[in-house]
């Protein structure tokens, strides 16, 4: 949060929300089925709040049309991770 929307602690609430906007923003932005796995990891996808990360790669992975374990390798995931950074580091957009 602090990289991507710096400021006062004070702010903290306001800051995690926009933050968390960046971040759908972002993986809105990714092609499909990456932007339907995503928003499985990081759960903003309907229902997947509560889930355990194990369970959400597994959602995840059935998007990709891998295997969990796969989804789980760093080097796999890495590059889903990579991508979202890419993303995430353009600017936000207005409105």
């Amino acid at each position: 949060m602090d990289v991507l929307t710096p400021g006062p602690e004070a702010e903290v609430w306001t800051r995690a929300v926009t933050t968390s906007q960046r971040l759908a923003e972002a993986i809105n932005r990714l092609v499909p089925p990456v932007d339907a796995a995503m928003r499985a990891l990081w759960c903003l996808a309907d229902k997947t709040r509560t889930l355990s990360l194990t369970r959400r790669r597994v959602i995840a992975a059935h998007f990709i049309e891998v295997s969990p374990r796969t989804l789980e390798n760093p080097r796999f995931e890495g590059a889903l991770l990579l991508d979202l950074a890419v993303e995430l580091a353009r600017p936000p957009t207005a409105g």
